[in-house]
């Protein structure tokens, strides 16, 4: 079931499949969760997010033009929904521009939380930056299928996740880099 591609999923998610919805969420909860914790810079949070995103793309799925490529589609629910999620933040009086926040040396990681660190610096990052890591690393995706799902092209996936790496190797290994 899990190996079944979209263009067999999306149709019969659309016949009331609740089985094919639930290949369809599992293989697309990686992608909306590191998209979401791109923008929100909060774990959490990124997990209701991709949660609420692939909700909102299943209720809107027979809006989807090409069902054999999902991806650029449910980026945007994703992309949207978390910008949503930090304009009620907003809203309530929570405001940030986290792009425009320069960033501060590391914590010190107490007991090993490798986690804490690693968010933290994931914040040195611009978005699309945050968004090419995570899908490369945390969901394998490789750079043809990031360029198809963010809608740049495969090189500047690449130059992305090459910036973005040079900028977390400075902010978690700040002695290796050159003075």
């Amino acid at each position: 079931m899990s190996h079944d591609d979209d263009r067999t999923l999306v149709p019969r998610i659309l016949d009331g499949d609740a089985r094919a919805a639930d290949a369809f969420a599992r293989r697309w909860f990686g992608p909306c969760y590191a998209v979401a914790l791109a923008i929100v810079r909060h774990p959490e949070d990124a997990r209701d997010l991709a949660q609420e995103s692939l909700i909102k793309a299943l209720r809107r799925l027979d809006q989807l033009a090409d069902p054999g490529a999902p991806g650029p589609w449910i980026h945007a629910i994703a992309r949207n929904t978390a910008l949503s999620h930090l304009a009620r933040a907003r809203r309530r009086g929570r405001s940030v521009d986290l792009d425009a926040v320069t960033p501060i040396p590391a914590p010190a990681a107490p007991d090993g939380d490798d986690a804490a660190r690693l968010v933290h610096a994931l914040g040195v990052l611009k978005e699309n930056e945050r968004a090419v890591v995570l899908l490369h690393d945390l969901d394998g995706l490789p750079h043809a299928g990031i360029a198809a799902f963010l809608g740049v092209s495969e090189t500047n996936s690449r130059q992305l996740l090459f910036v973005a790496r040079k900028k977390l190797r400075a902010v978690l290994r700040p002695e290796e880099e050159p003075s």
